[in-house]
C-alpha cells in the first residue's frame, strides 16, 4: 500500500486545506470588516496601545464574532458564515480523500475518518438547523465538532497500528488535524491565543480567527511540499510497515 506519501492524494489533499484557508480567510474579513482601521487596537504589536477608539460597529462585531464562523442556529445568514461553512466542509474533504492512500479498511477505516466525519457531521447539523430557523441541532453539532478533536489522536493511533510511521504520519497528523480546525476545542485554542495577544480581551478581541486561517495556509503549503519531497526521493525514500527501506549496501 502507499503509505510512503508519493500518492497524488496529498497534493490535492493540500489544495483542498488551501481552498479552505481562502474561504476561511474572506469569513474572518467579513466578520471583522467593521473594525477596519482598528484591528491593532489593544494589540501586543502595538505594545497594548488604543491608536484609536473603537467605533459602535466594532464593538458590536467583538461581542458577537464566532471564532470560526459557521451557519449557526437561530442566527441570520450570513456570507461570512457562509463561507466558514464551506472551508469547513473542504478541510473535512481534504482528509476523507487522503484516506484510501492508507489502504485502511473496516474499523480502522472508521476510527481515522472519525476527525472527518465528525467535523461533517457537526457542520452539517448546525447548518441545517439554522436554515430551519431551530436551535436543536445546535448541542448535536457541538458534541460532533468537539468529538472531531478528540477523534485526532484516536486516528493518528489506527494509522500508526495499521503500519505509517516516520515523516509520513507526522504529514497524516497535519492533515488530521486541519480537518478538524472548525471543532470546540481549536475553536477554544485560538479563542485564548488571541485573548493573550491583546488587551483588548473583554469580549472577542479583533483579528480573532486569522489564527486558524493562517494555520490552513501552512498545513497545505506544508502537505504539497511534503508530497513533492518525497516524490522526489522517489521509491527508495518510501515506507513499508512504518520503516524506511534501507538502500543496499555497495558491494
Amino acid at each position: 500500500m502507499d503509505i510512503g506519501g508519493r500518492s497524488i492524494r496529498w497534493l490535492l489533499a493540500a489544495a483542498l486545506i488551501g481552498g479552505a484557508a481562502v474561504l476561511e480567510s474572506v469569513a474572518v474579513a467579513l466578520v471583522w470588516r467593521p473594525c477596519a482601521g482598528q484591528m491593532l487596537n489593544g494589540s501586543i504589536l502595538v505594545g497594548g496601545a488604543y491608536p484609536t477608539e473603537f467605533t459602535d460597529a466594532c464593538l458590536a462585531a467583538m461581542d458577537g464574532a464566532h471564532v470560526f464562523p459557521l451557519l449557526a442556529a437561530g442566527e441570520d445568514f450570513t456570507w461570512a458564515a457562509a463561507s466558514g461553512t464551506a472551508s469547513a466542509a473542504l478541510l473535512a474533504s481534504a482528509w476523507l480523500l487522503l484516506l484510501p492512500a492508507f489502504a485502511v479498511r473496516g474499523w480502522t477505516w472508521l476510527m481515522t475518518a472519525l476527525p472527518a466525519l465528525s467535523t461533517l457531521g457537526g457542520v452539517a447539523a448546525v447548518a441545517v438547523w439554522s436554515l430551519e430557523g431551530s436551535r436543536g441541532g445546535w448541542s448535536t453539532g457541538t458534541w460532533l465538532l468537539l468529538l472531531a478533536n478528540l477523534s485526532v489522536p484516536v486516528a493518528l493511533l489506527a494509522l500508526r497500528r495499521a503500519g505509517l510511521g516516520g515523516t509520513v504520519l507526522v504529514r497524516a497528523a497535519v492533515v488530521a488535524v486541519a480537518a478538524a480546525a472548525p471543532g470546540v476545542l481549536s475553536r477554544i485554542a485560538e479563542f485564548y491565543l488571541s485573548v493573550m495577544l491583546s488587551d483588548a480581551n473583554w469580549d472577542t478581541p479583533p483579528g480573532t480567527g486569522w489564527l486558524t486561517a493562517a494555520f490552513c495556509c501552512a498545513a497545505a503549503v506544508g502537505t504539497a511540499v511534503g508530497w513533492w519531497r518525497s516524490r522526489a526521493r522517489g521509491p527508495a525514500g518510501s515506507y513499508a510497515g512504518g520503516q524506511p527501506e534501507r538502500e543496499p549496501a555497495p558491494s
